[in-house]
């Protein structure tokens, strides 16, 4: 797992590097423009997209979690367990 890591964050150090060439005025060669899109496209896949209504969706998942176990609780306080 660390190797993997180290490999994210290689490939994240090394599309930043393009992405600042790039819109720092130097430009990238058609060598950089193709390892900047294979960099963007390897990053992509191991990052699943997340949209808004997901992450509320499992918040309102834990605060219903949250809410069962003192519900649990509460019941194993009162009628033991």
């Amino acid at each position: 797992m660390t190797a993997r890591v180290n490999s994210d964050e290689a490939d994240v150090d090394e599309r930043n590097a393009l992405l600042a060439k790039r819109h720092g005025g130097g430009g990238l060669t058609p060598e950089e423009s193709a390892r900047l899109t294979i960099l963007t496209e390897r990053l992509r896949g191991r990052t699943p997209r997340v949209d808004e209504a997901e992450v509320q969706a499992l918040e309102d998942v834990k605060r219903e979690l949250d809410e069962i176990g003192k519900t649990v609780a509460e019941l194993e306080a009162r009628y033991g367990r």
